[in-house]
């Protein structure tokens, strides 16, 4: 009876001092795998346990500001953390959009409201974007980079730039005041790597072929998507057309640029 009593009490105590603080962080850590960054373990003891409890919160909390910071990062930056290589050549298709007439927009208008307008127009891109596999690369003010990777980027980014503009269409004038967007693509190698200083960094494409795409973009008249030859010959979207081509001088090329302008067609032809 004696040795009996003696275990059924050390077994309560082992229980209590260890078996529960274990279940207790190990809960928690399913929590943090589940999303749920608000749970924290409630050991409190000053024992390894309870060291490990506090050590594990402080876990927590550097992964949500992480997850908080994720945000404000492109995604391929974040896959690119799982590479060690070196900068490399990729062929990739950029697409930019941009807000015509953003600057005199802000000048009529009080900052909640351009602040308000410019998040729901980035926002409804943005979805769209990465509805189609784009994937963002940076918000510059009023624009968007998104870059689309694949044998389909261009088509895809093509049907991108298509869905915006008919999401612009079909606004009466409540959700975007107004506003309508140009929009530039472009297919071509492109140099991928990490590009920054040692205080700063961001895993980005640099090249030639990433200014042609902005150069686009800038030429672009609202509503209009301007494309350039590598992307339309690669262009197999049903019910699209393209016209052209059309020739257009930009700053630090010495010859001219073929463009085309993307249309849809209501007969639903082949893209020309």
């Amino acid at each position: 009876v004696l040795v009996a009593a003696v275990g059924l009490i050390m077994s309560r105590y082992i229980r209590r001092a260890f078996i529960a603080p274990l279940q207790e962080i190990g809960a928690t850590c399913e929590a943090v795998t589940d999303g749920n960054f608000e749970r924290r373990s409630a050991v409190s003891s000053n024992d390894e346990l309870g060291r490990l409890s506090s050590t594990v919160n402080r876990m927590i909390e550097g992964l949500y500001e992480r997850f908080v910071l994720s945000r404000y990062v492109s995604s391929s930056t974040i896959a690119s953390l799982a590479e060690s290589g070196p900068s490399r050549s990729e062929v990739l298709t950029f697409l930019f959009s941009d807000i015509r007439g953003f600057t005199s927009f802000t000048e009529r208008n009080d900052p909640a409201v351009v602040v308000d307008t410019l998040n729901r127009v980035l926002n409804d891109q943005t979805e769209i974007i990465t509805a189609d596999g784009g994937d963002i690369d940076k918000y510059v003010g009023d624009e968007i980079v998104a870059v689309f990777r694949g044998e389909t980027a261009g088509n895809a980014a093509v049907q991108a730039a298509l869905e915006i503009r008919r999401r612009f269409d079909e606004d009466d004038g409540t959700r975007y005041n107004g506003l309508y967007v140009g929009i530039g693509i472009n297919t071509g190698s492109v140099i991928v790597g990490e590009i920054g200083s040692t205080v700063r960094a961001d895993f980005t494409a640099v090249g030639d072929n990433v200014n042609i795409a902005a150069r686009l973009c800038s030429g672009a008249e609202a509503g209009q998507i301007l494309v350039s030859d590598s992307t339309r010959e690669g262009l197999t979207l049903p019910g699209v057309v393209v016209d052209g081509p059309y020739r257009m001088v930009v700053k630090g090329k010495a010859e001219a640029l073929r463009v085309f302008k993307v249309r849809e067609d209501a007969s639903g032809g082949s893209p020309v």
